[in-house]
């Protein structure tokens, strides 16, 4: 389960507790204003980790076509 899915969860779970009346209306906003903090992180570090795996592919492509030059130059 991604942090999307783990969040639209909760605030299932909150939503349900608060319509039950398991929680109050302070509470149940208190919830969400987490909830709505927890999904600007996880959105941060899921894009962080989308662009530390691009930034490996495009330094890796560097190096081997570096190396693939450095290769062509001995037969030049």
């Amino acid at each position: 389960m991604n942090y999307l899915q783990q969040i639209a969860q909760l605030f299932e779970e909150y939503t349900f507790a608060y319509n039950a009346r398991q929680i109050g209306p302070a509470e149940y906003k208190s919830l969400l204003e987490g909830l709505e903090i927890e999904k600007i992180v996880s959105m941060n570090a899921a894009e962080l980790e989308y662009k530390e795996n691009l930034n490996l592919a495009i330094n890796t492509a560097i190096k081997a076509a570096t190396s693939h030059l450095g290769t062509l130059q001995h037969f030049v």
